[in-house]
């Protein structure tokens, strides 16, 4: 389960299976699986920090920088997952 952000990502919405994808902008994406999972979502051609959020919350993440800013984390079942990239 990676997902990349492609360009121009803002406004669109994909099923994968049991997976939801929306990106609400260029820089954010929210993620609901029907299952638990590792997710990982890279912000190719940006620089800059991800966080993630579920419920309000800041939830734990691994975050890479290298080549491109990448964070990976652990998703429960029907929990929405906000992932977003400050700075550019």
């Amino acid at each position: 389960g990676t997902i990349v952000v492609p360009p121009d990502a803002g406004g669109r919405r994909l099923k994968l299976g049991k997976l939801e994808v929306r990106y609400p902008s260029d820089t954010s994406v929210e993620i609901r699986s029907a299952f638990e999972r590792e997710c990982r979502v890279v912000f190719p051609d940006h620089k800059g920090r991800i966080t993630v959020r579920s419920k309000g919350e800041s939830v734990p993440c691994q975050q890479q920088n290298d080549p491109a800013p990448a964070v990976s984390f652990s998703a429960s079942p029907g929990a929405v997952y906000a992932v977003t990239l400050s700075g550019d």
